[in-house]
């Protein structure tokens, strides 16, 4: 009779009973502690695994019974499941939300690889100036609309987007500002596809009216520069990178600097670095809002990074800062913004700050929904701790009266300002018709 090695994966009724409750306790906690059903099953699987090879492998080496291997593993699988969250909070700086899982398991958006120039080749730069002359000709007063939005970052919905303001959005805006964050990576070897992406999916649309640009991280970001990446090189903090970024900007939109200022009519819009102007930009910035101010323009400041917000991202300060105080001393009609994935509308120091971010990446959570003013309006994701919260998403309208607006699925956004002579307007629509907020800037 011959005898082979015993078969490891043969287990007797209480070994199995260990790893079966050694699934269920992963699956149970991790269901609990997770934000999204993916991230469970996923952390459920690894920490089982995780278990089940410590169990085994404790058995085989130490010489202990299975199912004393086995328990220790069933109690290391219970603890990672347990911390794994936690750990990825402390990792976050704060708690794991269901759109940072959302966001990593977005679909990847089609590139061409090849792609090595900005822009694409055969493709004139998107450059609005051009566009503007023709404008002068078309609106002969000062009575003309544009539409404000941001954080596209390549989504696949931006072409129906760009249809909808092109053919449907009613009236329709004369140009576009963009707050920031049109594609993905807009930097290192990563940009050039990218910003090929863009051109294909809003081209046509930049074709037909001006796109007004403000630089955000995500156009600073991308793969190594160097042709040798070490893995102490961050890409997001990569000097290369952000000069690569500011360059591949400026050739996509024909610009010639990552900040800037037009007038249009009776009105003048002044584009941010990111994150914030220093230095020699805030002092160009202060001059910028003086010449401005005494020519009796209105006066409109885009940028990427919020001055205030609800939503999730903590180095926002969310208190007056010597920037919002030149825009409060120069009488600044509002102030557009990004980053923060939801829209937001607070008043301070008689200075509306604006957030439209609703481009087509994923509607973030109102982390910091308790930092706003009675009467701010807001839509996000809803939080956790929401009174009420009968849904995925939130239309908050602070003091209004109106009751707070639940919904299953996320709408893209766009604000539309409209400027009549001294009177100026706003409101935040969807394409599919539902208006969010309205607001009179200046009557």
């Amino acid at each position: 009779m011959t005898t082979g090695k015993p078969n490891p994966f043969h287990f007797s009724a209480a070994e199995s009973a260990l790893i079966l409750l050694m699934g269920l306790s992963a699956a149970v906690l991790n269901g609990i502690l997770s934000t999204h059903v993916l991230l469970g099953c996923a952390l459920t699987v690894f920490t089982v695994v995780i278990g089940l090879g410590f169990g085994l492998g404790f058995s085989r080496y130490s010489g202990c019974s299975r199912v004393r291997g086995l328990t220790g593993g069933l109690f290391l699988c219970s603890t990672l499941a347990i911390a794994s969250p936690f750990v990825i909070q402390l990792f976050l700086g704060r708690p794991l939300l269901r759109e940072d899982v959302e966001d990593f398991l977005e679909p990847p958006v089609k590139l061409n690889l090849n792609q090595k120039m900005v822009p694409p080749d055969g493709v004139s730069p998107f450059d609005p100036l051009p566009l503007m002359d023709r404008l002068d000709q078309l609106v002969p007063s000062d009575h003309f609309r544009f539409a404000v939005l941001g954080d596209a970052r390549c989504s696949p919905r931006v072409p129906a987007l760009c249809k909808w303001l092109d053919d449907q959005l009613q009236p329709p805006p004369d140009f576009v500002l963009t707050t920031g964050d049109m594609v993905v990576d807009g930097a290192g070897s990563k940009g050039p596809p990218y910003w090929e992406r863009l051109a294909l999916d809003a081209g046509p649309s930049m074709r037909k009216r001006p796109w007004w640009p403000a630089i955000g991280n995500h156009e600073l970001v991308g793969g190594e520069v160097s042709p040798s990446p070490t893995w102490a090189r961050d890409p997001y903090t990569m000097p290369e990178n952000q000069t690569a970024g500011v360059e591949m900007f400026k050739r996509f939109y024909g610009l010639n600097a990552d900040h800037y200022s037009f007038s249009f009519r009776n009105a003048t819009f002044i584009f941010l670095p990111w994150r914030y102007p220093e230095g020699e930009t805030e002092a160009w910035l202060a001059m910028e809002l003086y010449k401005a101010s005494s020519e009796n323009k209105h006066i409109f400041v885009i940028n990427h990074m919020p001055f205030f917000t609800v939503g999730i991202k903590s180095d926002v300060p969310n208190r007056p800062t010597a920037l919002t105080k030149l825009f409060s001393l120069y009488g600044v009609r509002a102030v557009f913004s990004g980053h923060d994935h939801i829209y937001y509308r607070t008043v301070r120091e008689e200075v509306p700050y604006i957030i439209s971010a609703g481009g087509g990446a994923p509607i973030y959570s109102g982390l910091r929904a308790k930092e706003a003013l009675t009467e701010d309006v807001f839509y996000c994701r809803t939080p956790a701790d929401w009174p009420g919260g009968r849904g995925n998403y939130l239309l908050h309208h602070g003091a209004s009266g109106r009751s707070d607006r639940f919904s299953r699925e996320s709408a893209q956004f766009v604000c539309v300002v409209e400027v009549d002579g001294q009177k100026v307007t706003m409101r935040c629509v969807t394409p599919g018709g539902e208006v969010l907020d309205e607001m009179v800037l200046a009557r």
